[in-house]
């Protein structure tokens, strides 16, 4: 069965992204806030308890990235949508 071309093309989507993000100052800015309230939160932990809340957050992460991931892809199936309709009804025009 071939991949779908949204799948194919969400390496390149997600490289993208990354460069993107990497420019944000906002972003970048939101980061370091996160990895300073994590610390903080880190210090007063057991290893065990440690453990778990890195196991938590990595877990976090990686259900924000599959929800970004389905939100992106939706939005560019939407935006091909919107555009085919629009080629439609303009074709339709032309008749």
């Amino acid at each position: 069965m071939e991949k779908d071309i949204l799948e194919e093309l969400m390496p390149f989507v997600s490289e993208r992204l990354g460069r993107v993000f990497q420019r944000s100052e906002d972003y970048k800015q939101t980061i370091e806030k996160e990895n300073e309230i994590y610390e903080q939160l880190r210090e007063g932990l057991t290893i065990p308890q440690e453990n778990q809340l890195t196991e938590y957050f990595m877990a976090v992460k990686v259900t924000e990235g599959i929800g970004e991931k389905l939100a992106y892809k939706q939005g560019i199936k939407d935006v091909i949508s919107i555009c085919a309709s629009a080629i439609c009804k303009e074709d339709k025009g032309k008749k």
